[in-house]
């Protein structure tokens, strides 16, 4: 917005567009920070509200934390459909403490602006105060389902592996040594300089860019490693020379560092753990991006925390003994577990395509004493139902026509149920309330990359409505251009700036996301690989 007020201002813009059209007269910074802004946040305003009533009943209502440029604390809540994530709107906090209690309120006030028979499930993170607020919602609306993100689950459970002293110790390493090229351009430039001389006309060697980790999301942590790694024999080849990887003037303290780092480099045990770190990683990996969309996909909770107990990486992994992985894995799952997850993954034909495994004979009495609640001790519905969800995990009774298993592959879960076994009421009914929810706050969390992008450290005067109002139209423009089947030239999906990731879940609203501080010490890295003698 601040952009644009500068270019109205810009005398050769003022120019160019009287090239353009001299009749025409551009609105003042004013005009369009005022009147222009509120209309057009009126009119979408109002089309969204439409758009709402015309969706199902059964939405997600889900919600974040972030800290802006000022340091201020800001909540936002977003409605997830099955196909979109609608912002409603943001609450600067102020000096307000972030209690159950607030949070709760907070959450009450935009279910009652939607309509609380239309709301299925509130999804937040796994701090307490977000647990806290979870017991009070469900004692004013006691139908309604309360879960935490399972993507800051996984963050957290990276979080547990990585506290691991074996872990810790040997990614310090690894950080210790990509700081060492990172912190020095004529280093980069010996790296690139050496990949040039390493390439042939039939192998081009390229320079993959050194990483280092941000403070909020843990996959920094992979492509940290991942980015040592894929470097080797450049580090290789580039340490050998000696004289340009020290300054002109090198201090013994240089001299020490130059030769921790190239003894670190020389070293094949630390390659080869280092590959073992991207290997342990990959699988969370592979989880968050399951988990972290705008569509509903309760189902892949069961079946990716499932599916990481019999990960290979993890349970052949120097780093983590197997028993040690499982019961990490474990204590992470039962923290988000619910028993219709398990019912969602049963129900879901491509989640047991991609990820097939098995429910446990514990989890099915869950399943039972669920069953018995969610029909309110109607004991015989909830036995036609389980019976029915017997024969499906086994695909067998009127669930055995593999025909009908493949058309799953070309349909939407809901609408697959639908069209093949819509007479049966009772599960329909469950499998649409079960793929209305959404388990993540990954909507909530990408839209802070808008506000990031509006709210930057250049444009840090804007106050938190007007920054409220650009975010409703930068978010939801889209969805009404999309409905008028028209090219969103503006805000197409290319134009999302890359997230904030340093100013991302700041702030008391959220609990450690699994984050570990890098305490141990260059210093005490290079005490640690400096023998009595050395190379010099």
């Amino acid at each position: 917005m601040q952009l644009i007020l500068v270019q109205i201002e810009n005398k050769l813009f003022l120019k160019f567009i009287n090239k353009l059209k001299p009749s025409y007269k551009p609105p003042t910074r004013y005009q369009l920070a005022g009147s222009i802004l509120e209309e057009t946040y009126g009119s979408l305003k109002a089309h969204i509200n439409t758009f709402i009533t015309q969706q199902p009943d059964q939405m997600t209502l889900v919600s974040d934390g972030w800290s802006n440029t000022r340091g201020e604390s800001i909540i936002n809540y977003l409605l997830v459909t099955e196909k979109d994530a609608i912002f409603l709107k943001s609450v600067a906090t102020g000096k307000d403490h972030h209690t159950g209690e607030y949070i709760a309120d907070g959450l009450e006030e935009v279910i009652e602006e939607v309509g609380a028979h239309r709301i299925s499930a509130v999804t937040t993170d796994n701090a307490s105060n977000m647990t806290s607020s979870w017991r009070l919602l469900q004692e004013r609306y006691p139908k309604l389902t309360c879960l935490g993100c399972g993507s800051h689950q996984t963050n957290l459970l990276v979080g547990d592996i990585f506290r691991r002293d074996f872990v810790k110790h040997h990614f310090a390493r690894v950080c210790f040594l990509n700081r060492y090229w990172k912190s020095s351009g004529r280093r980069i430039g010996l790296l690139e300089q050496v990949a040039t001389a390493l390439s042939t006309p039939e192998k081009k060697v390229k320079m993959k860019a050194v990483q280092l980790p941000g403070k909020t999301r843990w996959q920094g942590k992979l492509y940290t490693a991942e980015s040592a790694y894929a470097n080797q024999v450049l580090f290789e080849n580039a340490i050998l020379r000696q004289d340009e990887c020290l300054p002109k003037h090198a201090s013994p303290a240089d001299k020490a560092h130059y030769n921790s780092v190239r003894r670190l480099i020389l070293d094949s045990d630390f390659w080869s753990l280092t590959q073992q770190l991207c290997d342990l990683l990959q699988p969370f990996l592979e989880v968050t991006i399951a988990l972290e969309s705008n569509e509903p996909k309760l189902s892949r909770i069961y079946a990716y925390y499932t599916h990481l107990l019999k990960s290979t990486s993890l349970l052949n992994s120097s780093f983590l003994p197997g028993a040690a992985a499982r019961e990490l894995i474990s204590e992470r799952f039962k923290k988000i577990y619910k028993p219709f997850m398990a019912i969602a993954y049963l129900c879901d034909p491509k989640a047991r395509d991609q990820r097939p495994v098995t429910i446990t004979e514990r989890q099915l009495s869950g399943v039972r004493d669920w069953l018995r609640g969610y029909f309110n001790g109607d004991e015989v519905r909830a036995a036609h139902l389980y019976t029915h969800l017997l024969l499906l995990r086994d695909r067998q009774g009127r669930f055995a026509d593999s025909f009908i298993w493949e058309t799953a592959k070309h349909d939407s879960v809901t609408a697959w149920w639908h069209n093949n076994h819509g007479q049966l009421i009772d599960l329909c009914e469950l499998v649409r309330w079960l793929f209305s929810i959404n388990p993540t706050t990954g909507a909530a969390e990408r839209c802070w990359s808008a506000f990031g992008y509006i709210h930057s450290k250049t444009r840090n005067r804007l106050k938190n409505e007007k920054v409220e109002r650009l975010v409703y139209i930068y978010w939801n423009l889209r969805i009404r251009e999309r409905l008028d089947e028209a090219a969103a030239h503006w805000f197409d999906d290319a134009e999302l700036p890359p997230e904030p990731g340093d100013s991302l879940h700041s702030g008391d609203y959220h609990v450690d996301r699994g984050e570990i501080e890098d305490v141990i010490t260059d210093e005490q890295i290079v005490q640690e690989l400096t023998p009595p003698e050395t190379f010099m």
